[in-house]
């Protein structure tokens, strides 16, 4: 999904029911904002959220990497 200027914060909680999502690439999805970053422990299967270059997201707002979850920033 990298590049795709149509992700919205509301698309983000529409890909919590697959359940074998582990990785997942929003890099450079300008249409993001910290609204989406409560969706991400959701995802039952997710382990690495690429987030680079999403300029919606403020650096105060983003989310620390867990021992379950890693963010790229």
């Amino acid at each position: 999904m990298r590049f795709c200027s149509s992700i919205s914060d509301e698309c983000i909680y529409l890909l919590i029911g697959i359940t074998m999502l582990e990785h997942l690439d929003l890099s450079s999805c300008k249409a993001l904002t910290k609204d989406c970053l409560s969706a991400f422990p959701r995802f039952s299967a997710l382990r690495e959220v690429s987030l680079q270059y999403c300029s919606g997201i403020a650096l105060e707002e983003r989310l620390p990497t867990t021992s379950e979850l890693a963010f790229v920033y």
